[in-house]
C-alpha cells in the first residue's frame, strides 16, 4: 500500500480558546483514533494557542471520524471547528467509507426538532423505545449547558424508518415534533435531478 498522504489525514481546528494545550487536542482526537501529530501554533508573545491547530490522524477512516465527532464539540469551555486540509477529494472518499461503516454499526440517525427545553434524552428514548432498540440518544447544548430544542436518535433502519412515520408530528411534552431522517451535513433531502 502506498503511505498516507498528509492531506487525507490532517484536520485543521479553528476558535479554539487561547488557554488550549496540545495535549487537550490529542485527548479529544485520540478516542476517534490514532493521533500521529499534534501541531498548535503559539503566540510568540503569550506562548498561548494562536486559536488554531492542525492534528493528523493515522488514516483516512479516522480522520472523518474525528471530524464528524469533534466539529462543533466544546474544548475548553469553547465551540471549536473542525474540517478537512485540501484537497478534499481524498478525504471525501475515506468520508464516504466512513459513513458507510457507521451507517452499518449505528444503523439511521434520526433528527428530532422543536423538543421541549424539559425533555430529557430518557424522555426521548422511552418515545422512540415503542418502535424498537434506541442503539444511542443525544440532545446537543449550548456552551452553557442549556439544551438547543432538537436532539438525534439511532436505530436500525426498519425501525427509524417506523418511528419517523408514526412520531412525525405528534406530541411530546406539550411540543408537536418534527421527525425525519438526519442527512449528513451539506446534503438535501430531495437530491437534485441530473440530466444528460
Amino acid at each position: 500500500e502506498e503511505p498516507q498522504s498528509t492531506y487525507d489525514t490532517q484536520i485543521y481546528i479553528g476558535n479554539l480558546s487561547f488557554d488550549t494545550a496540545e495535549s487537550d487536542l490529542r485527548a479529544a482526537f485520540q478516542q476517534h483514533g490514532s493521533v500521529t501529530k499534534v501541531s498548535m501554533p503559539l503566540n510568540r508573545e503569550t506562548m498561548k494557542s494562536r486559536g488554531f491547530a492542525f492534528v493528523t490522524m493515522s488514516n483516512a477512516e479516522e480522520t472523518a471520524a474525528a471530524i464528524a465527532a469533534v466539529n462543533e464539540s466544546e474544548i475548553t469551555g469553547r465551540t471549536v471547528y473542525a474540517s478537512e486540509s485540501l484537497p478534499k477529494e481524498k478525504v471525501a472518499e475515506g468520508k464516504k467509507k466512513y459513513q458507510a461503516k457507521k451507517q452499518r454499526n449505528e444503523g439511521s440517525k434520526i433528527y428530532i426538532g422543536n423538543l421541549n427545553f424539559d425533555t430529557t434524552e430518557e424522555d426521548l428514548s422511552a418515545a422512540f423505545a415503542a418502535y424498537g432498540d434506541v442503539m444511542d440518544c443525544f440532545l446537543p447544548t449550548d456552551y452553557e449547558g442549556n439544551p438547543r430544542g432538537f436532539g438525534f436518535v439511532s436505530m436500525d433502519e426498519d425501525a427509524a424508518a417506523k418511528a419517523i412515520e408514526e412520531l412525525n408530528g405528534t406530541e411530546l411534552d406539550g411540543r408537536t415534533l418534527t421527525v425525519n431522517k438526519s442527512l449528513p451535513k451539506g446534503q438535501k433531502a430531495t437530491p437534485k435531478r441530473e440530466w444528460n
